[in-house]
């Protein structure tokens, strides 16, 4: 397993099977660089684990980072940390 044959098998496992809300693919020119949409978010807003570059505050992105998380993983665990704002729970900062 490569990582460009490994990067594609997830690619097309999200494709076929995306987890409700969320899609993403990797950047034409870089495969370790995917762009992702997590849908219901149609205005700017606050979030104390979310930068204004746009870089999330997340366990499983930071020190908890294993490579047997998958891209459908990683956009549910980013979907659900956002959609449980807690003011009192901030990961960073």
């Amino acid at each position: 397993g490569s990582l460009p044959a490994r990067t594609g098998s997830r690619h097309m496992q999200l494709q076929e099977d995306p987890p409700v809300g969320v899609s993403g693919a990797p950047s034409e020119n870089n495969i370790m660089q995917w762009n992702a949409v997590i849908f219901g978010f149609l205005s700017k807003m606050f979030h104390p684990n979310v930068y204004a570059d746009g870089s999330i505050c997340l366990d499983i992105l930071q020190n908890r980072w294993s490579p047997t998380y998958d891209v459908s993983s990683i956009l549910t665990s980013i979907q659900v940390s956002l959609h449980l704002f807690n003011n009192y729970v901030v990961l960073c900062h």
